[in-house]
């Protein structure tokens, strides 16, 4: 596995890329991701971990720019199942779900796309009832 690229935030939301030492946007965030680059995003004031945050903000933009993943009744879904501490619960269907994208993007993508998604394809148990589970599933078949 390759180094991790540290990204700094600064307050005014910038975010800047200690290895080319430049500033850089949460697209060219998303897209050393697509490369395969693994990344770490510390807020500069605190020297806090924020990756998963910013991970999710770029989740969040493609969610809003391409067809959607989710649908509003699946986002319900998950605001509920943290409400009501079902953590676990998600996590089991995300993991299944992850396994089976892994196996479609090991298949039908660039082998720079494949091997970062290696570490989604462990055996995992699926809980199956959430319909955009389904979705994956009939795209891997």
């Amino acid at each position: 596995m390759s180094e991790i690229r540290v990204i700094k935030k600064y307050p005014n939301r910038r975010l800047y890329d200690t290895t080319i030492s430049s500033y850089i946007t949460l697209e060219d965030t998303r897209r050393l991701i697509q490369a395969g680059v693994t990344i770490q995003v510390i807020e500069a004031s605190t020297k806090s971990d924020i990756t998963h945050g910013t991970l999710l903000q770029i989740i969040l933009e493609l969610e809003q720019k391409k067809q959607p993943v989710f649908t509003n009744e699946e986002l319900q879904y998950l605001v509920r199942a943290y409400e009501i501490n079902q953590v676990e619960e998600v996590q089991g269907v995300f993991k299944d779900a992850f396994e089976k994208l892994a196996k479609l993007v090991a298949r039908s993508a660039p082998q720079t796309l494949a091997e970062p998604a290696k570490p989604l394809q462990s055996p995992w148990k699926p809980i199956q009832q959430e319909s955009w589970l389904s979705r994956v599933e009939e795209t891997t078949e």
